[in-house]
């Protein structure tokens, strides 16, 4: 909630000052690093490492963690903590008013299968992820490839965030995508693994559009 409450701050901020600049600032976000690093992990996760996008006003958060998860790590919870953990998430930073946090890109298979497609089905659609995905790793590609079809078979006409596999713009796989990259769903803040991270803590960054601004 600390690290949420800075990134918030930041973000506000710098989205005030730009607006009395006269730019036009869409949506605060924050990004953070790898969700195996905290959100599956039986240990009280804390923030550590954020990272923020404005246009886009963008925040990025680096999560402490024991170790990377793996498809047999007993230091995992249980599904169901995983959505209540999400909710909390959720609320809090509703409670912000950040638009979208991105949770950082899945590293494990297993995850991409089971964790992103309920990342992306909680409501109202704040929330998006990726999968990693580096040169001639089949098994990731296949369950990134998996992942886009159990995402696009979710929600009902009543969830507009899913419907019609819309749920498929908040999810990505994606490689080589440094620390610091304001783009979702792809955005990511520093791994806890990273050395050559430019994001050691709270960073900032801004997403452009292709416009007139981004050309010159």
């Amino acid at each position: 909630v600390q690290k949420i409450d800075q990134c918030s701050t930041l973000l506000h901020e710098a989205k005030s000052r730009l607006s009395e600049a006269g730019y036009e600032i869409q949506t605060v976000r924050i990004a953070t690093n790898p969700f195996g690093e905290w959100l599956t992990l039986k240990h009280d996760a804390s923030i550590n490492h954020l990272t923020s996008t404005s246009d886009d006003v963008s925040s990025q958060p680096a999560t402490k963690r024991a170790k990377q998860s793996s498809p047999e790590n007993k230091d995992e919870v249980d599904e169901s903590t995983i959505s209540e953990r999400l909710q909390k998430l959720n609320n809090i930073l509703s409670q912000h008013d950040i638009g979208f946090l991105s949770l950082g890109p899945s590293t494990c298979p297993r995850h991409t299968t089971s964790i992103c497609p309920k990342i992306v089905s909680i409501a109202p659609g704040r929330f998006s992820c990726s999968a990693n995905v580096d040169a001639c790793d089949v098994e990731s590609a296949r369950a990134a490839a998996k992942c886009v079809q159990i995402i696009s078979t979710l929600g009902t006409d009543d969830e507009s965030h899913l419907a019609g596999g819309l749920g498929n713009f908040r999810f990505c796989a994606a490689s080589c995508v440094a620390s610091g990259v304001p783009f979702f769903p792809a955005a990511r803040g520093a791994s806890l693994t990273d050395t050559d991270t430019i994001f050691p803590k709270i960073g900032f960054g801004i997403g452009l559009e292709n416009g007139e601004f981004a050309l010159n």
